[in-house]
């Protein structure tokens, strides 16, 4: 994907000459924010691999809701990377830290994350939806054509062993 390009996620199996829906946030920010048009060139990923070379060919810019619908004109596949790399992290108390967290694992090409939750830990619980959302705003800004996938909470208990082979499975 080239920087210059707008890159957008949809959460669907890609293929070529089909015509897919853009979210309604994606549409309004390539609307109204990016002032795209018919027939604007733009990048579309589905976090699995898929890369599609689209263009918009419908737009629709009503008074509160936006939507437009794009043709898929080439696709290509990214091979997964040789080396799978997970990470596992407590989490951090502040949003913004855990937000910087998730971008800098999408840049570097993180398969997974594993959130642990340890003794001392202040944040107990998770938000899938939120990190999901904020996973996927990383990845399209990274270009990372893979969203890493967001593992259960994991508690970490004073039996755990780091000799055993894995003590649970990323």
């Amino acid at each position: 994907m080239t920087a210059s390009v707008p890159a957008f996620y949809i959460n669907d199996i890609l293929k070529q000459d089909h015509v897919y829906s853009l979210a309604p946030a994606d549409a309004h920010h390539a609307l109204r924010v990016l002032r795209l048009s018919k027939n604007s060139v733009i990048h579309v990923f589905n976090g699995r691999g898929a890369i599609a070379h689209a263009k918009l060919i419908d737009t629709n810019t009503q008074r509160r809701h936006s939507q437009a619908s794009i043709y898929v004109k080439r696709l290509e596949h990214i091979s997964p990377p040789p080396v799978q790399l997970p990470v596992g992290v407590a989490m951090p108390k502040r949003w913004e830290r855990i937000r910087f967290l998730l971008e800098k694992s999408c840049e570097l090409g993180v398969q997974a994350i594993q959130p642990i939750r340890c003794t001392h830990s202040e944040r107990t619980t998770l938000e899938p939806e939120k990190f999901q959302r904020h996973l996927i705003e990383a990845v399209q800004q990274s270009r990372n054509p893979y969203i890493p996938t967001l593992l259960p909470l994991y508690e970490w208990t004073d039996n755990f062993n780091p000799r055993s082979k894995y003590s649970h499975k990323w």
